[in-house]
């Protein structure tokens, strides 16, 4: 279908698009890279979670699902906005 999937040595799975942008990542028990978060996401889990980090996040059509080390499942609107907790 045109999209990739990469796993690394660490056991993380990369999935991209045809266009190589990320479309999801899974980093299992270990956390996602700050850097691929955004801002509003990263701030919310920090102040709602502080003792917890993201270890999956999927951007999709809708916004992100992110799952937690807790496998608690959160979901964002495409500016990072809060939504509901899955």
């Amino acid at each position: 279908d045109g999209e990739y999937e990469v796993i690394l040595k660490n056991g993380t799975k990369i999935e991209f698009t045809r266009q190589g942008e990320w479309k999801d990542v899974d980093c299992q028990t270990s956390e996602v890279p700050s850097t691929i978060v955004p801002a509003a996401i990263r701030n919310y889990v920090k102040t709602q979670f502080p003792n917890n980090f993201i270890v999956k996040i999927e951007l999709n059509h809708n916004g992100y699902d992110i799952e937690l080390d807790n496998d608690f499942d959160l979901k964002f609107d495409k500016t990072g906005n809060f939504l509901y907790a899955d």
